[in-house]
């Protein structure tokens, strides 16, 4: 056994058993010194049983003993015994039953009296029959042998914890050992974090300015100033421009108004579209982003991954206009002015450019773009091969549409070599 030391929990509350208990437990000390846990309890209370409960939860082994009698009972109408069983069996601790030959000679006060107790007493060996390790005992000379053979048996089998004093569980040696792996470890933790602290410090960081500002304000242009511009949008005419009176045919311009109320529903249709093409071809301002590298060190191979709302539209030149069905209702004409005067019409578009111009400075409608900057649907994705410590860079003007007002939040990923997991931020649009 290597000097490894069990605890038996010993359980029995036959009267007639006292003296075969103390055989058995002079036998066992005798021949392995082995601390038992003795069943002394029969009041029925809770305190008393979470104290059995603490020591067969501490036991390695439990010892069953079972003569002709059940026992006293709890107030379940069980015996301590089969309850203990029960518990040990629940947890489960290694359980050796030893059970009374049912033929063997005894006197009267060694046999239950009541049926009831008899019948328990039967239902409880047949529950326990199930165990693993189960024998059968005649006297109580021949108990103490056969418990400490199946004990034996048990150590080989069952690798239980055991137990050892206290004195006995550690050299002064060992704990010296102990001592100086246990500071040594300490050591190497605090040196760890403290690396980590330096490795931290040294890495990048990054100032992010939208347009050279932290927020972007926007002035929103209403849907009336757009109609009011837009040589697309269809409405009656209720007075003809000066310059143009003289060349307007008075009956054709009487049929297309007519023509512009019979249709009201396709007309609205039409002229929402219109409004949105304008708003996207007019309304757009330009939109860069300005990094700061204000950590300790070099960034290398930066990327800024920037995600928009849908409710800004960006773009790479004021021709990037999305797709939009401007197709006019088939029963309207020509409008009469535009048919008079396709000079005055020029002069308007030149005119709404300039009422609109104070919004944002329209970049060239040249291509922007090289490899190193893409835009899909609403992300716009920037490369830099290195940014310094305390370089500042910029991206290229993109072109950035409101459809509504609002305040909108731009997420912007920055990832380099040096980062373990992106740098995320957040610029805030107000569009007013």
């Amino acid at each position: 056994m290597s000097g490894k030391k069990f605890q038996i929990f010993i359980s029995s509350t036959f009267k007639d058993l006292v003296e075969a208990r103390e055989t058995v437990t002079k036998s066992i000390l005798d021949m392995y010194h082995i601390p038992i846990g003795m069943e002394m309890f029969s009041a029925d209370n809770n305190e008393q049983w979470d104290t059995i409960k603490t020591t067969i939860d501490n036991s390695d082994f439990y010892v069953l003993i079972i003569g002709h009698r059940y026992g006293s009972t709890t107030s379940e109408g069980i015996s301590y015994t089969e309850k203990e069983h029960d518990y040990a069996k629940e947890i489960g601790v290694p359980i050796l039953t030893f059970i009374r030959n049912r033929n063997s000679a005894t006197t009267p006060e060694q046999r239950d009296i009541e049926a009831s107790k008899k019948k328990k007493l039967e239902s409880f060996i047949s529950k326990v029959s199930s165990d693993a390790m189960i024998n059968f005992w005649n006297e109580q000379s021949d108990l103490a042998l056969k418990i400490s053979i199946a004990l034996t048996k048990a150590f080989a089998k069952y690798n239980r914890i055991g137990w050892i004093r206290a004195n006995e569980g550690m050299s002064p040696k060992v704990g010296e050992e102990m001592a100086v792996l246990s500071k040594e470890n300490r050591e190497l933790k605090n040196r760890i974090i403290e690396l980590e602290k330096k490795q931290s410090s040294r890495l990048p960081f990054f100032e992010i300015l939208i347009n050279n500002q932290k927020d972007l304000e926007i002035k929103y242009i209403a849907d009336s100033e757009l109609e009011t511009v837009s040589n697309l949008y269809l409405k009656k005419i209720t007075e003809a421009p000066y310059d143009v009176r003289p060349y307007i045919n008075s009956n054709l311009l009487i049929r297309y108004n007519n023509i512009i109320e019979s249709n009201g529903t396709e007309v609205a249709e039409y002229n929402t579209n219109v409004i949105l093409y304008e708003r996207h071809k007019r309304t757009h301002v330009p939109f860069y982003l300005t990094l700061k590298n204000i950590g300790k060190s070099k960034a290398t191979n930066v990327v800024l991954e920037i995600e928009f709302p849908n409710s800004l539209y960006i773009s790479k030149n004021k021709r990037d206009v999305p797709s939009i069905d401007l197709t006019k209702p088939e029963k309207l004409p020509r409008n009469p002015i535009d048919e008079a005067s396709a000079l005055k019409r020029k002069q308007d578009e030149l005119r709404s450019s300039f009422f609109l111009g104070t919004v944002g400075n329209y970049s060239s409608d040249d291509e922007i773009f090289n490899r190193n900057y893409s835009i899909d649907e609403n992300n716009f994705r920037v490369k830099f091969n290195h940014i310094l410590h305390t370089q500042m860079e910029s991206t290229e003007e993109i072109l950035l549409t409101p459809l509504g007002r609002g305040a909108y939040d731009i997420t912007v990923s920055i990832i380099c070599e040096e980062f373990d997991e992106p740098q995320i931020c957040y610029l805030n649009v107000n569009v007013q």
